[in-house]
């Protein structure tokens, strides 16, 4: 089968020895076109963090029901970057209100203008890896899997702290806004 590249790679992260700062980055040397999902029964910032930085396209918890875990593959092999949470995991917007960070506020905005991650990273002067995990803290943020529901979510009244309401936020690297973040 030499010659015919693999267009998918479910990587688990329980395998036994599995160093992902080590496997991930050289199978996306290897294999650039490729999607590659990682499986993993913990779903932590950190390991999600590592999993995208190594190269990862999409995460998605094991826990999840299989019907789940199939549509979220194809998700990522459709291009759309995915992060399934254990089942019932959500920050959700039924706290009093969500604060973000300047720079997650910056990603929100051109998420609601349906700016594409490359868009954004070029936007801003970060890397395409950075947006991800902004992308992925705002989805964790906001409790939902897509983008698109990230965007609609900002948009319902009373969801962000009243500094972060305005979904026409003006992009500057350098803005500071003192705000408490989730993720710290």
């Amino acid at each position: 089968m030499e010659g015919i590249a693999p267009d998918l790679f479910l990587i688990d992260l329980a395998l036994p020895g599995l160093d992902i700062g080590l496997v991930l980055p050289e199978l996306r040397r290897q294999h650039r076109k490729a999607v590659i999902v990682t499986l993993a029964a913990v779903d932590d910032e950190a390991t999600i963090r590592q999993a995208l930085t190594s190269g990862s396209d999409g995460f998605v918890h094991k826990a999840m029901p299989r019907e789940s875990v199939i549509a979220a593959i194809g998700r990522v092999l459709a291009g759309e970057f995915v992060i399934e949470r254990e089942p019932g995991y959500a920050l959700g917007v039924s706290d009093p209100e969500i604060v973000l960070t300047a720079r997650q506020d910056d990603v929100l905005a051109m998420l609601t203008q349906g700016a594409s991650n490359k868009e954004i990273a070029r936007r801003l002067g970060i890397s395409h890896l950075t947006v991800r995990l902004h992308v992925s803290a705002l989805l964790r943020i906001f409790g939902v899997n897509r983008r698109k529901e990230v965007a609609a979510k900002a948009r319902l009244p009373g969801t962000l702290a009243p500094n972060c309401a305005d979904v026409n936020w003006p992009v500057a690297a350098g803005s500071h806004r003192s705000r408490r973040s989730p993720l710290a």
